[in-house]
């Protein structure tokens, strides 16, 4: 990250930068967390995972949209505990 100087900008300025650089990054991580999930994913059992399905600022986080535990959920949970 390259340091910024902030006394030309406005504290709102400053917030959108930071906010910014908080969805670049996990951009590129959700990205990496699915090719490793997929890579060790059974595909007879799970649907393939998407960027998103790891990303806090995607739309379905932001939506705040419920996890509902059911067998299917717990199950998958089990599975990658180890459990």
């Amino acid at each position: 990250m390259i340091p910024t100087d902030p006394r030309p900008f406005t504290l709102r300025e400053l917030l959108w930068m930071a906010d910014g650089a908080q969805r670049s990054e996990w951009s590129r991580t959700s990205a990496m967390m699915a090719h490793l999930a997929n890579i060790n994913r059974d595909p007879k059992r799970t649907r393939p995972f998407k960027a998103s399905d790891f990303d806090p600022f995607s739309q379905a986080a932001a939506a705040g949209a419920p996890i509902v535990l059911d067998k299917t959920t717990i199950g998958n949970l089990r599975q990658v505990l180890g459990k």
